[in-house]
């Protein structure tokens, strides 16, 4: 299932994983941000990856916490939007609900506890 908010600026997917198709795989891209990596709360996970660096999103597979998005993740592509979220609508798949914050979104994962929220001005992980 693929959504975005925003009016597309953030675009997100909520799928199985490739490696265990019954673990949800879900994450968030942001099309423009203006954030940097170096900045975040991930700068030393994302400088170990010099040639391919992280991209510009977030990923969780299963019960592990969130993760940069990175340019050979192939559980998560970014793909475009089949349905943008309005204002107070929540999807919600399995154990996993996204619905829009402010001009980003915020998801979670309600057996982990983990999520996050993305926008194009920040990103906060859990």
């Amino acid at each position: 299932m693929s959504f975005g908010v925003a009016d597309g600026a953030v675009n997100c997917q909520i799928t199985a994983s490739s490696d265990d198709p019954s673990i949800a795989a879900w994450g968030c891209a942001v099309l423009s941000q203006t954030w940097r990596w170096e900045d975040t709360e991930f700068a030393e996970y994302c400088a170990q990856f010099e040639e391919f660096g992280c991209r510009n999103g977030l990923v969780v597979r299963g019960p592990d916490s969130a993760t940069p998005r990175r340019n050979t993740d192939s559980d998560f592509g970014g793909y475009p939007a089949t349905h943008l979220l309005a204002d107070g609508e929540r999807i919600t798949v399995d154990t996993v609900s996204c619905e829009p914050a402010g001009e980003g979104v915020r998801c979670e994962d309600d057996s982990s506890g983990h999520g996050f929220e993305l926008s194009a001005a920040a990103i906060e992980a859990w």
